[in-house]
């Protein structure tokens, strides 16, 4: 029987959620990461993918910042 009142709890069922911050920000840019801030690459990307999720993410970091 499992006892832990986060995993049995049902309360925020079928709400949606609302990315804030620079989850918002990256999501709102194009890419896909988890609200945790997760995310995946693969061994097939060069400086050309990853550069530009690099410079999003540092735009939002400023935007925060600012």
């Amino acid at each position: 029987m499992i006892n832990d009142k986060s995993i049995q709890d049902e309360s925020l069922r079928d709400q949606v959620y609302k990315s804030t911050g620079i989850h918002h920000h990256i999501l709102k840019n194009g890419y896909w990461i988890t609200p945790g801030l997760t995310s995946v690459s693969s061994t097939i990307m060069d400086q050309s993918d990853v550069g530009p999720f690099c410079e999003t993410l540092l735009e939002g970091i400023r935007k925060l910042r600012a």
